[in-house]
């Protein structure tokens, strides 16, 4: 098994603020939201205030003015967990400590291709376990982790309406 960063689209410099993404059918479509760090602090009532004098100096970090959308034609699983280190669904991170690290930075690559993926291998035949079109792929963002089986994405940069 590899794990591979995903670069077809560009390079992601940066981890991913937030993935929204909606199931129509066998189509999948998914929003990938960039970070921005901004040079705003955290104001009072943002955090209760005995926390307050560990965020004296931090900085807001919140979704970046542009996205990454991806479209998969066919899809036959999907799964959405909001911790990567524990696996729910059964061999989905299998060699999860070898993927690759953005540079400079302990935060996994935010868009991965799981090459000869246990998953994919748990299919049944019939479900396309061996062909060659269905492929593993792992969207990680600081909410949640998202996996898909499915044929390879087109992808396109756009604005991120939802933009601070």
């Amino acid at each position: 098994m590899a794990i591979l960063a995903m670069t077809q689209f560009g390079v992601l410099e940066t981890p991913l603020r937030n993935i929204r993404f909606a199931v129509d059918g066998t189509a999948l479509v998914a929003r990938l939201i960039p970070e921005r760090v901004t040079l705003e602090t955290p104001k009072p009532g943002d955090f209760p205030e005995a926390l307050h004098k560990y965020f004296e100096n931090a900085r807001l970090v919140v979704e970046g003015p542009e996205m990454l959308v991806l479209t998969f034609e066919h899809v036959v699983a999907v799964a959405v967990d909001t911790d990567v280190d524990v696996d729910l669904f059964g061999g989905l991170h299998a060699g999860w400590k070898e993927a690759p690290k953005l540079p400079d930075s302990k935060s996994y690559y935010p868009l991965l291709e799981i090459a000869d993926s246990h998953w994919k291998s748990q299919l049944p035949d019939f479900r396309g376990r061996d062909e060659p079109w269905l492929h593993h792929f792992r969207a990680i963002s600081a909410e949640c982790s998202l996996d898909i089986l499915g044929t390879f994405p087109t992808g396109a940069w756009e604005v991120n309406p939802a933009a601070q």
